[in-house]
């Protein structure tokens, strides 16, 4: 699963990191892989729209 977000992430898609995980993991400050940033549920939903969407969460 991870090659596979990579290989997106490396295609030009963007990963939204949840930032309460983040806080959560202590991992405030550690750099995040290429095309990665913080962002919570509302820039998703906004950047997703009306539009149909599938959204990866674990």
């Amino acid at each position: 699963m991870i090659a596979e977000v990579r290989v997106d992430a490396d295609g030009g898609g963007e990963l939204l990191v949840c930032p309460i995980c983040v806080k959560a993991r202590g991992l405030d400050g550690t750099p995040l892989v290429a095309n990665a940033r913080i962002a919570g549920a509302t820039p998703l939903w906004e950047w997703i729209g009306e539009e149909a969407a599938t959204v990866f969460s674990y």
